[in-house]
Parts: structure tokens; C-alpha cells; sequence
């Protein structure tokens, strides 16, 4: 089960699955960030993301997963921080103790960074910061013009625990290639869910 979000113009989109065996959906919203913001930060960009509300059957712990593909462009930084802020802004809505976020958020890491990670949830730190515990995290894309970090996912760091981090491999090689069909590299982690 779960929800997807295609851009209306483009083959692009963002979908997330779950186990309906395991958890139950509560609630989904699909964004498109420029529905929600039609100024000239966000008119005419059509990325967007999918926000669920789950709730585990084992023992009744709400979940917020939300999923999201960010504005690529490094000349426009302001349109990745105001995209990141309306995803907060949702996420903050389904009133969850435990909140994942996820996806291409094409922003570097540290210093580097263009105000992407900032503008998340205070209460959020990166699975990929504590699982590798502080370095700097492997490329999750290579094309001829950059190699470097841009996916990443984030957790409510005082609910969730984070046991481990996984890539498909570290980016060696131009993307897609007959192994990765993407441009970026699977990436996933390992939450240990407390009882609510």
C-alpha cells in the first residue's frame, strides 16, 4: 500500500509503500509545493511530496513518513528552503510524536548546505549523520557535472531510534548505469519504533 505523486509534466514523482500487514493509514496528503505557494519562490516548479499517517497494528504508535523531491537548482536556494518549510508545515499538522522525512532534498550536507536541513523540524536529525556516526556521507549521485550527497532521510530523534543505515553502493560510476536505473542510489535505514 501507500501513495504516489506524479509531476504533471514530467515522469518524475515520489511514492512511498508501507506493509499493510504492519501498519494501517490514517491519513495521506500529496503536495504539490507550488499549489501551496504560488508566489514566485514556487511558481512553476512542480515538485512536491507525499505525507502519510500511520498507525503500527502491533501496538497502536502513530508514524508520520513523509516523502519529497526538492527544487534541483543550486542558483535558487531560496525555492529548496521554502519547499523544505511548507513540508515541515505539513508534517506538523498530522500532530505525530514520530516523524520521518525523506527523499532528494538536493542540498548538500554541512557547511555546504544551502538552509534545506535548517528549515526541517528542530526535533529531527539525520539517520545518515547518526548511523555513520558524524562523518561526512557517501555520494547518493554522480552525473557528469556532480558527485556528491543530496538524499537523505530525517527522524524524530527523541522518538525513534536509528539501529542502521544502508546504501546500494557507494557511487563509483555515472549514473544511471545497468545496475542503479535512477540517478541517485537506493538509500534506506532501520527505526526501532517505541510503544505510544
Amino acid at each position: 500500500m501507500g501513495g504516489f505523486l506524479v509531476c504533471p509534466s514530467d515522469s518524475q514523482g515520489v511514492v512511498l509503500l508501507y506493509k499493510s500487514s504492519t501498519f494501517v493509514c490514517l491519513e495521506s496528503i500529496i503536495i504539490l509545493y507550488e499549489d501551496i505557494d504560488d508566489t514566485v519562490l514556487c511558481h512553476g516548479y512542480e515538485e512536491g511530496a507525499v505525507l502519510l499517517k500511520l498507525e503500527m497494528r502491533a501496538n497502536g504508535s502513530h508514524l508520520c513518513i513523509a516523502g519529497t523531491h526538492l527544487y534541483w537548482n543550486p542558483a535558487r536556494p531560496e525555492v529548496k528552503r521554502r519547499q523544505a518549510e511548507i513540508l515541515k508545515e505539513a508534517c506538523m499538522r498530522f500532530s505525530s510524536n514520530s516523524t520521518i522525512i525523506m527523499g532528494d532534498l538536493n542540498d548538500l550536507p554541512g557547511a555546504q548546505s544551502c538552509g534545506v536541513h535548517a528549515a526541517l523540524p528542530s526535533d529531527m536529525t539525520s539517520a545518515m549523520d547518526t548511523c555513520l556516526g558524524g562523518i561526512e556521507p557517501p555520494p547518493t549521485t554522480s552525473t557528469p557535472s556532480f558527485t556528491g550527497c543530496l538524499d537523505y532521510i530525517y527522524y524524530t530523534h527523541t522518538t525513534l531510534e536509528c539501529c542502521a543505515y544502508w546504501a546500494s553502493s557507494f557511487v563509483r560510476v555515472l549514473l544511471p548505469d545497468q545496475y542503479n536505473p535512477s540517478d541517485h542510489i537506493p538509500i534506506a535505514v532501520r527505526f526501532r519504533i517505541p510503544k505510544s
